[in-house]
């Protein structure tokens, strides 16, 4: 137990408490690492998790200059399909393993699944 000093001069008993720095943004922020989301779904992780060595395709919302993340994601192992400009980010192919150390780098904002997308045909067709 910790013992607080409170301005009237009263001594108040309370537990210490352990943080770590996902759960405080000081801590974060003085350990070097921004308070931010996890950029990898609860699903998305434990699907990865599950299966470490799955091969599996992604698309990587990043922060930057989306070239410079094309080059240290491949220096990662990752295989990059294809660079997105418009909403910077990266399509990119590799061991499950690898995705989750890849969402700890700073530039990862979020990471999906890529999936085939299929246009429904129009009424009359």
């Amino acid at each position: 137990m910790a013992f607080f000093q409170l301005n009237a001069g009263l001594f108040v008993r309370r537990p210490l408490r352990c943080y770590n720095a996902d759960m405080n943004g000081f801590l974060s922020r003085l350990l070097g690492r921004p308070d931010r989301p996890d950029p990898l779904s609860p699903a998305l992780r434990h699907q990865l998790e599950a299966s470490p060595q799955a091969l599996v395709r992604v698309i990587v919302r990043t922060e930057g200059d989306v070239e410079r993340r094309r080059s240290e994601a491949e220096a990662l192992g990752l295989r990059v399909h294809r660079v997105f400009k418009l909403m910077p980010g990266l399509a990119v192919e590799g061991a499950a393993e690898v995705i989750i150390r890849l969402a700890t780098r700073s530039w990862v904002v979020s990471i999906e699944m890529d999936r085939t997308v299929h246009i429904m045909p129009e009424k009359g067709d």
